[in-house]
């Protein structure tokens, strides 16, 4: 009967350690490979559900039902509370800000787009051109469309998304979404590097859009990047979002830098900030404001704004779905 019970407790043990070591390396994938990472993540589904637990207020949970329940509760707060905002910024900026962008969307909504994105209408040739470029074997949306659907469904279905896509452009002045291009599936992945997997906050929310939904900001980006290139977006010295930059790039322009001056006798003051969660919790209208002051004004102003605005989540977790 010992025996047993030392056999049964080594293989939970290494169990633990091997769903752990899983968790790391599927973090790694989705990083590095995430065609790999879906391929993993659809072997999983043959495998038995509710293999870990996280603890909420001390309590261990592991059942699956709880877990989706949880895990809907924790995102639903993330993204929908209440913060004091008072601590975050200087209260009288905060009123000027929002004041300026009540300001654009009463006065605003007749003023020419100087970007001219949305001058011409969109056609079934730049529909194909985009989709053309789309990757292969990423995970769809809520609707389930792949991309491979949009990529493959041939010169009817690329006419018809032009048409779909300039009704919305066209509907009025501030350019109604559908609603259905603004749900997003939440699902949650370890971050690893050897964080508690039994935490809530070790686990970074990764949003599946619809692709329908991403074809259409595809091709509003392809027309706008020539602007904002000539207008000297994004700045030379960044590093990310950029073509032919990369991290390991930007670390060896810091080293080189710092050791520029350390040889000649120079101090180096570096500063390096990292903000937990800024995407969940970031200021809307200071970041219309910062768009705005771009030069990014009139429609496509009004269209970007509506993009992020009643945007909804579910909750995808050991493939079943629950509605924030």
């Amino acid at each position: 009967m010992q025996s047993k019970q030392v056999f049964a407790k080594l293989l939970r043990v290494k169990e633990e350690q091997y769903n752990q070591q899983l968790l790391l390396e599927y973090g790694n994938e989705y990083e590095l490979n995430r065609g790999r990472f879906w391929r993993n993540m659809s072997k999983r589904k043959t495998q038995p559900r509710g293999w870990y637990s996280i603890k909420v207020d001390n309590e261990s949970i592991s059942e699956p039902d709880k877990l989706r329940s949880c895990w809907a509760t924790y995102y639903h707060k993330l993204l929908n509370e209440d913060q004091d905002e008072s601590r975050l910024y200087d209260n009288n900026f905060k009123c000027k800000i929002n004041d300026l962008i009540a300001q654009i969307v009463v006065n605003d909504s007749t003023h020419i787009d100087p970007t001219g994105v949305l001058d011409l209408p969109i056609t079934a040739d730049e529909v194909s051109s985009a989709c053309s470029n789309l990757p292969n074997k990423k995970a769809p949306g809520h609707d389930m469309i792949m991309y491979e659907h949009l990529k493959y469904g041939g010169t009817s279905l690329h006419l018809n998304l032009a048409i779909l896509y300039n009704t919305i452009l066209e509907t009025n002045i501030i350019h109604i979404i559908p609603n259905a291009f603004k749900v997003g599936t939440l699902v949650p992945l370890y971050k690893g590097k050897g964080k508690d997997k039994h935490r809530m906050d070790s686990y970074r929310g990764i949003t599946l859009m619809s692709v329908l939904n991403k074809l259409l900001e595809k091709i509003i980006w392809t027309r706008l990047k020539p602007w904002l290139v000539q207008h000297g977006f994004p700045h030379q010295q960044q590093f990310a979002c950029r073509t032919g930059s990369n991290s390991l790039l930007n670390s060896y322009v810091l080293q080189d830098v710092i050791s520029y001056h350390t040889e000649r006798g120079s101090k180096v003051y570096t500063c390096f900030l990292d903000a937990e969660k800024a995407f969940d919790k970031i200021w809307w209208n200071g970041l219309f404001y910062k768009i705005a002051k771009m030069g990014i004004t009139g429609k496509l102003w009004f269209l970007i704004r509506n993009w992020f605005l009643d945007s909804s989540f579910c909750l995808k977790l050991n493939f079943l779905i629950n509605f924030l």
